[in-house]
């Protein structure tokens, strides 16, 4: 959680968002800034705040989140691509041509590959997703085409720290 929460700078004023914006009340899980100078904000209830300059959208579950809760946020440093990891499963977002609604919000969960819904970090490690839920590691092609197939869950039985192995003591399903 943000502890500090977010400002903003108005002239030589500080001003505490959650004080101005109603919509960062919830509190931010979690920040990323893209090449383009985008801001992402993963908020606890508000859904997810992206901001560029003086715009700024709410995607929440209006806007096709499912849920309002994001708990981390990754965006890729080669696609135009923002993860978002929620309660629910696994936002992918990318740009969309709509000027009414510049981004399009699509789903992945356990139905559909993840080991677990409740996914509490996301990471990119030599060009495989890393995304960590409460049931375990799932790794991904972050550039596969998602609609078409169903993502191989990968299933940690051994873990190499070194040149020691630690096996696991339950297999993660």
């Amino acid at each position: 959680a943000w502890l500090g929460g977010l400002k903003k700078q108005k002239g030589k004023e500080e001003i505490q968002l959650e004080k101005d914006e109603p919509i960062y009340r919830a509190g931010v899980m979690d920040l990323s800034i893209c090449k383009d100078s985008m801001l992402w904000v993963a908020t606890n209830g508000s859904g997810l705040i992206v901001k560029r300059l003086d715009q700024e959208w709410l995607l929440d579950e209006k806007y096709g989140m499912k849920s309002g809760v994001c708990n981390t946020v990754l965006v890729d440093t080669v696609e135009p691509i923002a993860w978002i990891g929620t309660p629910r499963g696994l936002a992918w977002i990318t740009q969309a041509e709509n000027e009414n609604k510049p981004f399009q919000v699509r789903w992945m969960d356990q139905k559909t590959g993840l080991l677990g819904n409740d996914i509490r970090k996301i990471h990119m490690h030599q060009q495989q997703l890393l995304i960590l839920s409460t049931a375990g590691i799932t790794v991904l092609d972050p550039y596969r085409k998602w609609e078409t197939a169903i993502p191989p869950s990968i299933i940690l039985t051994d873990l190499l720290v070194g040149d020691e192995h630690f096996p696991l003591e339950e297999k993660v399903r």
